[in-house]
C-alpha cells in the first residue's frame, strides 16, 4: 500500500505538470480550468504525503504491538505500564501458541498526539492445537502521544 501512495504522490504531479504543459497553449477559460486542477491535485498530493507520514511514524509502535501479541514481550519492568501490556496471552488457559493479526485502519495526530484505529484477532491454542482463547475482528482505538521523541499507547478503547 505504501509505495503506490508514494508513486501516485510523485507521478500525479508529474502527470499534471504534463498536461499544464499542453494547455497553456489554449485559451483563457483552458487555463482557468487547468489551474484550479493542478491546485487541487497539488493539494490532494501534499495530504497524501502529509498522511504517509503520519502513517510511517507510527510504524514502531506497531510492532510493538505485534511483539506483545506474539507473545515475545512477557511482562518487562520498563513496560508494566504500557497498555499494549493487555495484548500479552502469557501463558494464561494453558495457552502455548498465538496466532495473530493486526490492521492498522486509520492514523490522525498532530505529530504530538493523536489515535490510532486498529482491528485485531488473536487466537490462543494449547499443546493439542485446541482454542483456549481468542478474540476475532476486535476494533479499537489507541488514543497515543509523543514522548521523548517515541510514540506511546495511553489509552485503549475496544467496542463494536
Amino acid at each position: 500500500m505504501v509505495p503506490i501512495i508514494i508513486a501516485l504522490c510523485l507521478l500525479v504531479p508529474a502527470a499534471v505538470l504534463l498536461i499544464w504543459i499542453r494547455i497553456k497553449k489554449r485559451d483563457g477559460g483552458a487555463r482557468r480550468i487547468a489551474t484550479v486542477l493542478i491546485v487541487f491535485i497539488s493539494c490532494l498530493a501534499t495530504a497524501s504525503m502529509l498522511y504517509l507520514v503520519m502513517f510511517i511514524s507510527t510504524n514502531k509502535l506497531m510492532e510493538e504491538a505485534r511483539e506483545y501479541m506474539a507473545g515475545n514481550i512477557i511482562y518487562i519492568e520498563e513496560r508494566r505500564g504500557s497498555p499494549l501490556a493487555r495484548y500479552g496471552m502469557e501463558g494464561g488457559f494453558g495457552t502455548t501458541s498465538v496466532e495473530y493479526s493486526i490492521t492498522r485502519m486509520l492514523v490522525l495526530h498532530n505529530f504530538s498526539e493523536g489515535n490510532i484505529w486498529i482491528e485485531y484477532t488473536q487466537v490462543g491454542y494449547n499443546d493439542d492445537g485446541e482454542i483456549t482463547q481468542g478474540s476475532w475482528r476486535v476494533p479499537a482505538r489507541w488514543k497515543i502521544q509523543r514522548i521523548d521523541g517515541e510514540w506511546e499507547v495511553l489509552e485503549i478503547f475496544e467496542g463494536p
